[in-house]
């Protein structure tokens, strides 16, 4: 998966609340699954449905790493969250992004801009501060300061807050690269009604660092088909771009013709210096490649086809 594409989105569902307190219907995610490149950084965008909701800073959400709290961790209703916020927290992270509240519309696709720069120096990266959205509507977020029309009917007046689902729209000035820690990230999204009734949903997502799958080929061999490559991964440590991914499991595809499903035929591990090669019998015909599965941290990687007999594609 390219970083910054956007995936099918994360949904997080609320269960139903008392009438009259604010709720948190949704909170959605684009790219669902965030995955960074040595020279690029990944622009979250975070959409929170909720109700009930009073004031321009009704809604706010916190993205930081780790998993969410347990259920008996939530607070009680009515009282006011305080999620740990881990030492060195960058207070300049997640800014305000935009939006106030507007009736729920489609969501456009949203590219991701190139740019791995590393924090600057004396800066920790581990996000954590609190987040409200500044005034401009999602459906107009570019282009104007005002609210956008109930259903978008032309001339009907602006939604009122708190009366309707409204979708409210993040998107964190700073983005996310190399230099943030991979795994498990947390969303806590946070509704507050006009006499400061409070509601809290959690959202988790992983964000992964890219691996690639480089100099793959299929050969005849005594009979067989040897099936050889390296397998590198974005260097965690930042001294190269890409490094040897060590003692990991890859999956050797075949399929005879190109409408045949692809069948995993056999199975291997990388060295110490990411290289893996595997003799496979009785399959000597048809398309081949590698299949890596993937980590909590870095994310799966699928070689180019290679056919036995044919020129490679």
């Amino acid at each position: 998966m390219a970083a910054g594409t956007c995936a099918l989105p994360v949904l997080v569902v609320a269960q139903p609340a008392v009438a009259g307190d604010p709720v948190i219907r949704s909170i959605n995610l684009r790219p669902a699954e965030p995955v960074v490149r040595p020279d690029n950084a990944v622009r979250l965008v975070i959409d929170v449905v909720a109700r009930g909701v009073s004031g321009p800073e009704g809604v706010t959400v916190r993205v930081e790493p780790g998993a969410a709290p347990r259920p008996s961790a939530f607070p009680e209703p009515g009282t006011e969250p305080s999620p740990a916020q881990p030492p060195g927290t960058d207070p300049s992270l997640w800014s305000p992004g935009a939006a106030p509240p507007v009736p729920e519309v489609p969501v456009p696709s949203a590219g991701t801009p190139s740019g791995g720069a590393r924090p600057s120096a004396g800066t920790t990266p581990v996000p954590g501060q609190e987040t409200s959205a500044s005034p401009t509507p999602v459906a107009e977020q570019e282009t104007s300061g005002s609210p956008t029309p109930v259903a978008g009917r032309p001339g009907s007046p602006p939604a009122r807050v708190g009366q309707d689902w409204e979708t409210w729209r993040f998107l964190p000035e700073k983005r996310l690269n190399r230099w943030y820690p991979a795994g498990r990230w947390t969303i806590t999204a946070i509704a507050r009604s006009a006499d400061g009734t409070v509601a809290v949903e959690h959202l988790e997502f992983w964000l992964k660092r890219e691996t690639v799958l480089r100099g793959v080929e299929a050969v005849k061999e005594e009979g067989a088909v040897v099936v050889r490559g390296v397998l590198n991964r974005v260097d965690p440590q930042g001294y190269l771009d890409y490094a040897p991914f060590a003692g990991q499991p890859v999956d050797i595809l075949h399929r005879r013709e190109e409408t045949d499903p692809w069948q995993r035929v056999s199975s291997t591990k990388t060295d110490s210096m990411g290289y893996f090669t595997r003799k496979v019998r009785d399959h000597r015909r048809g398309d081949w490649r590698v299949r890596f599965p993937g980590t909590p941290r870095f994310a799966p990687g699928l070689s180019r086809i290679i056919q036995i007999g044919k020129s490679d594609r």
